[in-house]
């Protein structure tokens, strides 16, 4: 397929769910999240990494999260000059699908047609490559919408926790729970349900290298060993330094890049990048801060009719 760029017929907007690659085709406005400590409110992408982990290592107040405003979808719709197609962290984690449906009837002047992507951070980028590649050739929101589902169905996001501390602080597990988690030293492995949109664990090990090792499984039981993949290591440990793309390959990522390559025939690999680590707000209430690391990976099928 030709990679000619022709004139686009719509444009795409995501949120704060996606965790944009400079290697992918991940150029598009973003309608943000909002980062709490207590009664102190301020857009995410107003915190350094280092100032965002040294306040949740101090513990008081717990960091928490908040969706996007419809007025932010609002501002994004307003300046569009095309049809809109929104992408949006999945509705089973945060409630900013919602948002945009409101945005969407308070701009009846802009076409807008809503994504669920029912995942995030880099899944969700996966996506929106797959629909600004469709936009760059000129091809419509349908099509889009065909190559993200197809991008979806080939797409596996898991990943793990350092520590139970911070689900603790945040009361998504009891002091017992997390107690004895500490004293076993278990980690769990998440992934994010394609049917429901929501956080699932698959499993469980002991300390952080075996965690890793069960992420590691988790993609080869799904595809079969040896299978070739692109895939993209996201971690939010304050210590961790991104690697280039080769170091990841070559193992230069110790947690993720050496499990990964004793298993996965590396097809195309996205450098590693520090994610924030905060927990996506549910609909219903705020979200939880916490460290987390793991990989996402397709099979080499991705991306679909030559996408690249």
């Amino acid at each position: 397929m030709s990679d000619a760029v022709t004139e686009p017929q719509f444009d795409v907007i995501s949120d704060g769910g996606l965790d944009a690659y400079a290697e992918l085709n991940n150029r598009v406005e973003v309608a943000p999240f909002s980062l709490n400590f207590g009664s102190e409110s301020r857009l995410a992408s107003d915190f350094t990494r280092e100032d965002f982990f040294r306040r949740l290592k101090a513990g008081t107040p717990h960091p928490t999260t908040s969706q996007p405003t419809p007025q932010a979808y609002v501002t994004l719709l307003e300046k569009a000059v095309r049809p809109v197609l929104a992408v949006t962290i999945s509705s089973g984690l945060s409630g900013s699908l919602n948002a945009a449906e409101q945005a969407r009837t308070l701009v009846p002047g802009t076409q807008t047609t809503l994504h669920d992507s029912r995942t995030l951070s880099a899944a969700q980028a996966f996506q929106v490559h797959a629909a600004m590649t469709a936009r760059q050739r000129g091809h419509t929101v349908g099509v889009a919408l065909d190559w993200m589902q197809r991008v979806s169905e080939q797409t596996e996001l898991y990943f793990t926790i350092e520590t139970l501390e911070y689900l603790k602080r945040g009361g998504r597990i009891g002091r017992v729970q997390a107690t004895l988690g500490g004293l076993l030293n278990l980690k769990p492995v998440v992934t994010v349900d394609k049917k429901t949109g929501a956080y699932t664990n698959v499993g469980r090990a002991r300390a952080w290298k075996g965690a890793l090792e069960a992420v590691a499984n988790q993609v080869t039981s799904r595809y079969g060993e040896g299978t070739p993949c692109g895939w993209a290591c996201c971690t939010a440990k304050p210590a961790t330094v991104p690697k280039p793309c080769w170091s990841i390959c070559a193992g230069g990522i110790p947690s993720c890049g050496r499990a990964l390559r004793r298993s996965i025939r590396c097809w195309r690999c996205i450098p590693g990048r520090r994610r924030w680590g905060w927990r996506p707000h549910r609909a219903r209430g705020p979200g939880k801060a916490e460290k987390r690391e793991g990989p996402l990976a397709a099979p080499a099928t991705y991306p679909p009719d030559g996408l690249a």
